[in-house]
């Protein structure tokens, strides 16, 4: 059985998180990660994606429990430097080939990059079906 993501507008739930990731790093006891675990299963039952902004001019939907969606939502983007080498190849006419695309985070910079661009091809692999779902709303 493949669980399916849940595409969430409902804030609410990523701030209450992001709340109690802060806290909990602030305070370190034993049992900590437990709670963790805990927090995140209650806040965001099951794998909650919410949309967020992307390399600034995207749109992106990650989930906050996973590095990549942690990393997004923190920083604003995912591998600055790979995501501006990506841009500025297929930009320049290379097309683009992603295996193991995870939720797009390389593919949406690519993907923006080659507007205008008609010889310029884009592929995304993702062996994960979950994964692969979010990857389709992301591109």
């Amino acid at each position: 059985m493949i669980l399916q993501p849940i595409f969430s507008d409902q804030l609410w739930r990523i701030r209450a998180f992001d709340w109690a990731e802060s806290l909990l790093d602030y305070y370190r006891w034993r049992g900590r990660d437990r709670l963790r675990r805990v927090v995140a299963h209650t806040i965001l039952s099951g794998a909650h994606y919410f949309q967020t902004d992307y390399a600034n001019d995207s749109r992106l939907w990650v989930c906050p429990r996973h590095g990549v969606g942690k990393h997004v939502l923190r920083m604003g983007v995912y591998e600055p430097y790979a995501c501006a080498l990506i841009g500025h190849l297929v930009g320049s006419g290379f097309s683009y080939i992603d295996v193991g695309a995870s939720i797009g985070t390389h593919t949406v910079v690519a993907a923006k990059s080659r507007q205008g661009s008609s010889t310029v091809r884009l592929v995304a692999f993702e062996p994960f079906p979950r994964t692969y779902q979010v990857l389709l709303r992301n591109c």
